[in-house]
């Protein structure tokens, strides 16, 4: 099994970056998962059985003021190297499962800067998502959003009304979140 976890997060505006800073946004949050996988895959698909595991953001789901452009470009870009993997995959006994953590307390780019959530945004542990993993690879789930309510219910509206999301995030002060990870609030 692979368990593909590493990432960076990345709060700034594009406009705020550098080509390098978004070349290595690209190359650990994106390519290197590639990277891993095929490497994996091809023995994996040799024994006829094996897991592969993305790990990917919230940010994978749906694009908030709260999340970094660049860095929720990855995240989706995951999600499609996911969903595409595993229909490459089919039939060969190689699984391909993606994970959508929310906000996880005590990791990741809030615990990091000490940001508040706004209220109604909880968070989720680490165990919550260590038990998002295992249940993906028992019941070989394609995709699995580990969060609180509030979240899931950004996530359900997004895949259905995207343009909906901007207007509910900023409205719930999600916005904020990523202004004070900026220092800008």
């Amino acid at each position: 099994m692979l368990v593909a976890n590493a990432g960076v997060g990345i709060p700034e505006d594009l406009g705020m970056l550098s080509d390098e800073e978004i070349e290595q946004a690209v190359r650990i949050n994106l390519l290197a998962p590639a990277a891993l996988a095929r490497a994996a895959g091809a023995p994996m698909k040799q024994r006829g059985r094996g897991h592969i595991v993305f790990i990917s953001s919230g940010a994978g789901l749906i694009a908030t003021p709260g999340n970094g452009t660049v860095y929720t470009a990855t995240k989706w870009g995951l999600r499609g190297l996911g969903l595409a993997l595993r229909q490459e995959l089919h039939g060969t006994g190689v699984r391909v499962s993606t994970i959508f953590p929310g906000p996880v307390r005590d990791a990741g780019m809030l615990a990091d800067t000490g940001v508040a959530l706004p209220r109604g945004f909880g968070t989720s542990s680490p165990e919550d998502v260590a038990r998002a993993v295992a249940d993906a690879v028992e019941r070989d789930k394609p995709e699995t959003t580990v969060a609180p309510a509030g979240i899931r219910l950004l996530a359900g509206v997004g895949a259905v009304a995207p343009v909906l999301i901007g207007k509910l995030a900023r409205l719930a002060g999600v916005g904020r979140v990523r202004d004070e990870m900026l220092g800008r609030a």
